[in-house]
């Protein structure tokens, strides 16, 4: 298993390195959540992140919110 092969083979991680955490958030017609969502995780303590949003369609205002959100 290739996996196994992987793991027994990895390297320990360096103390400098570069930890990104990927938030990933799908939404519907979500847009009287999606400021609140969003303001959270700015406010994190942690600061290393990309949020990644799926817009399945919303026929509400979730393409303003985002729009106005990537702009900050």
């Amino acid at each position: 298993n290739i996996l196994k092969i992987i793991a027994k083979n990895q390297l320990p991680i360096p103390k400098q390195a570069h930890h990104l955490i990927s938030i990933l958030i799908p939404t519907k017609n979500a847009a009287h959540y999606l400021t609140e969502c969003l303001d959270s995780i700015i406010h994190q303590t942690f600061q290393d992140w990309e949020c990644i949003v799926v817009n399945d369609h919303s026929s509400d205002h979730t393409l303003n919110i985002l729009y106005s959100f990537s702009l900050k």
